[in-house]
């Protein structure tokens, strides 16, 4: 994504370059696209130093936010300044070496926001689907590596149709990547740079969601029936509630039905002893049951705590999923029409879209305060100064 302006496509960037005066309303609508850039670059550095000093925030989900929040910091301070000056002046005043840079940083971070949401919703379907084994494998480290392959993976998709299109198309105060120009290229990043990832967020966040829904209602259906007045009992058959406490807890990791199986067990001991009259002295059969059902019971509330922590990181991730795909799904249309023909896409429909896919850096920070609790108080710390 870079700058393409209707002063790019005939004289009149030729003769802004030779100094005509800037329009009035050319400035104002500058004058708020800087406001929104400052206010991306500090949104997003808020987070960064909440990930700094909030204990709470850091952790492998989180991990992915902060990388998030670095690079829509870099989508601020490269791609969104260069262009606003772009569009102030009417045509590229800093040089084709520079016109490289901004072009690579331009489409590049934007790639590493789309990797890293990716990345984010792989994690949740990860976390829900099979929750053992990410539990015991998701590790910081993990992460990490993530994120440096994400890093790697933009300068595979991007860096050749940068270096390309500046060999053959460069040209001196304008600055854009035409896609109908690079048609070799556009097949590629549209499909790894756009709708592909449209596709497995869309697809992660709807497996997500069916879990999570499932979950929510096997939680309550389990605590619904294993009260303690259940589960401890001294007959020899157990109850129908108990029963379907464990039919309950099948949902849930298999301790929940080891210690209701304890309970079936001591049963059977407090039976066979009864009978043949030989009660030992030195043990309680309530006493252990009681221990049982308040172990079950403690296993369903970390499972409720667990569950609590999942919520969470879903809510966050719905709104980022949805501003996503509302800023950025008109720009891909736009760029594969762009492509084909461009002459079928108005210049302003193109500059509206592609700062559209902008504003969505700046909106992320919003949304991560407004969906969690969590990163509300460390906000609010970093706001008072209080590191």
């Amino acid at each position: 994504m870079t700058a393409v302006t209707e002063t790019g496509q005939n004289d009149s960037r030729g003769s802004d370059a030779g100094g005509t005066q800037i329009p009035t309303v050319r400035i104002l609508v500058c004058l708020g696209l800087f406001i929104i850039i400052i206010i991306t670059i500090l949104g997003n550095v808020v987070v960064v130093a909440a990930f700094v000093i909030e204990k709470k925030l850091r952790n492998t989900f989180t991990f992915y936010i902060l990388n998030l929040a670095i690079t829509d910091v870099c989508v601020a301070v490269t791609a969104m300044t260069f262009y606003t000056f772009d569009i102030l002046l009417g045509w590229w005043p800093f040089g084709e070496v520079l016109c490289g840079f901004w072009i690579f940083f331009d489409y590049g971070m934007t790639f590493a926001s789309v990797f890293t949401l990716v990345a984010i919703s792989v994690d949740r379907f990860w976390s829900v689907q099979w929750s053992l084994h990410y539990r015991q494998h998701n590790t910081m480290r993990k992460t990490t590596v993530v994120i440096v392959v994400i890093w790697i993976a933009v300068v595979v998709v991007w860096l050749a149709p940068c270096v390309v299109d500046r060999i053959r198309w460069s040209e001196p105060n304008v600055c854009k990547w035409e896609p109908s120009k690079n048609r070799e290229f556009v097949i590629f990043v549209a499909i790894v740079g756009h709708h592909l990832p449209d596709v497995i967020m869309i697809f992660c966040f709807i497996r997500v969601f069916a879990a999570m829904r499932k979950r929510r209602l096997a939680l309550r259906s389990a605590q619904a029936t294993c009260t303690p007045s259940q589960s401890v009992t001294t007959s020899a058959q157990p109850d129908p509630a108990s029963k379907q406490c464990v039919q309950n807890s099948q949902v849930l990791p298999e301790k929940v039905q080891t210690s209701t199986s304890k309970v079936a067990s001591l049963r059977a001991v407090v039976t066979v002893d009864t009978i043949s009259g030989n009660i030992p002295s030195s043990s309680n059969p309530s006493t252990g049951m009681t221990s049982a059902a308040s172990e079950q019971h403690e296993r369903l509330k970390r499972d409720q705590d667990r569950y609590n922590q999942e919520r969470k990181a879903f809510v966050t991730l719905t709104y980022i999923i949805f501003s996503y795909l509302a800023c950025w799904v008109p720009f891909h249309f736009v760029f594969d029409i762009s492509a084909i023909d461009p002459a079928r896409v108005p210049e302003v429909i193109y500059t509206i879209t592609f700062w559209l896919t902008y504003f969505n850096s700046t909106v992320n920070p919003f949304l991560y305060a407004y969906s969690n609790k969590d990163f509300q108080n460390a906000f609010k710390r970093v706001i008072k100064g209080q590191f």
